[in-house]
């Protein structure tokens, strides 16, 4: 179900960015973000909403809306394990009816074992519209030293596997 953040498909309708890290989770939005809009698209193309205070009615309008402004939008829902479940219900069923031009991007904190902390109904139908899930967590030790030297690469440094140990 889950995917690193390096394997994001830039056509999925939904994202879910799930894990115990925000930084992660931040830095997986921000692919997202680069691989569907343009930067002179990014001030006028994204919403950001809080789980808590989504509604049926406001989820359904920006899902369904085009943008007038550019031919792509995304709409994030942070806190996405806040959601009320009338509205991960409806959301479920939302999903094949997105606009082809936007695309949900949840982001939540971890749940039980490795599974994001959303009703099950809700998972089962971003896996059934091609959604792409992405666990954000760092891992166990053994991938804490990897990690290490994937980070140093990504800032333009070397790190020795030997010394991230």
């Amino acid at each position: 179900m889950a995917a690193s953040s390096s394997q994001i498909r830039a056509d999925a309708p939904v994202y879910l960015l799930f894990g115990d890290s925000r930084v992660l989770r931040e830095r997986a939005l921000c692919e997202i973000v680069a691989a569907r809009l343009s930067p002179e698209d990014r001030d006028t193309s994204i919403t950001r909403l809080r789980g808590a205070e989504v509604t049926a009615e406001a989820l359904r309008q920006e899902t369904t809306s085009l943008s007038l402004l550019s031919p792509q939008r995304l709409v994030i829902i942070e806190d996405a394990e806040d959601l009320p479940a009338d509205v991960q219900e409806q959301m479920a069923k939302a999903f094949p009816s997105l606009a082809p031009t936007v695309a949900l991007v949840l982001l939540t904190g971890p749940g039980q074992g490795r599974q994001p902390p959303l009703r099950e109904g809700l998972v089962k139908a971003l896996e059934k519209a091609k959604g792409q899930a992405i666990a954000c967590s760092p891992g166990g030790k053994k991938q804490v030293a990897p990690a290490l030297v994937r980070e140093a690469a990504r800032e333009g440094k070397r790190l020795h596997p030997q010394t991230a140990q």
